[in-house]
This record gives structure tokens, C-alpha cells and sequence, in this order.
């Protein structure tokens, strides 16, 4: 079987898809910041790192310590998401099943963006399957 080469933006996905969450954030910027990122990669990053969780806290002072990290990084994709222009791998976070996971008291909204499905050419479970 020959094997099947992958691009710049399918290997980022991939790469964010293995990441260790323990692992804190320093990996994860660098692939929403890489030139190579796509919307879908951005977004599967986004919903992996439980958006929705924080949305108990209306501002940053709120939020405690050992999850301010997380609420910045959250703010951060946010920011940046505009920004990518790439749009090659397709994610859904209904498909996917994450939205929709806590039932915390809702302070903070998400930007409607961030819940709708990119568009693309490749589905993000075809590039795990790569």
C-alpha cells in the first residue's frame, strides 16, 4: 500500500489532534499562529479545549487561577479565528458532539462563529484517518 502524503495544514491537524493536553498550551499557539492552520483545525483546537466549560465566568477577573490559561487561550483563538484564511478541512462541533456538554450558568457567550461548521475539502475524520 503506498503511503499517503499529506499536507502542511493536514499534518498541523493532526499534530493538534495528538496533542497532550497536559502538555499546557505553548504547542497549540504555535498551530493556530502557523501559516499552514486552517479554520478547521482552529476550530476542533477551540472545542477540544471546552469552551463552553468557561462561559460560568463573565470576565477574566473571575476566572480562578489554575484555569486562566485555558480562558486566554480561549480568547485567543477567538481573536485569531478571522484572521485564517485557509478553510481546507471540514469540522463540525455538532457533528462532533461537543457543544452542548455543560449545563453551567451562562455569563459569557461564545462568538456565533465558533459554532458553525467550516468549510473545506476534506473532512477532519478523512485526515485522521491519513
Amino acid at each position: 500500500m503506498a503511503k499517503v502524503k499529506l499536507t502542511a495544514t493536514e499534518k498541523l491537524f493532526k499534530k493538534a489532534r495528538k496533542h497532550n493536553w497536559d502538555s499546557g498550551y505553548k504547542q497549540l499557539y504555535k498551530i493556530i499562529k502557523d501559516e499552514n492552520c486552517d479554520k478547521g483545525t482552529a476550530l476542533f483546537i477551540y472545542w477540544m479545549s471546552r469552551p463552553e466549560w468557561y462561559q460560568k465566568y463573565s470576565s477574566f477577573s473571575e476566572v480562578q487561577s489554575h484555569e486562566k490559561d485555558a480562558f486566554l487561550f480561549l480568547q485567543f483563538i477567538e481573536e485569531s479565528y478571522d484572521k485564517i484564511k485557509l478553510e481546507e478541512i471540514i469540522y463540525d462541533p455538532y457533528e462532533a458532539g461537543e457543544v452542548g456538554l455543560y449545563e453551567n450558568p451562562i455569563k459569557r457567550n461564545l462568538p456565533e462563529i465558533m459554532y458553525k461548521k467550516t468549510n473545506g475539502i476534506i473532512h477532519y475524520k478523512d485526515v485522521v484517518k491519513k
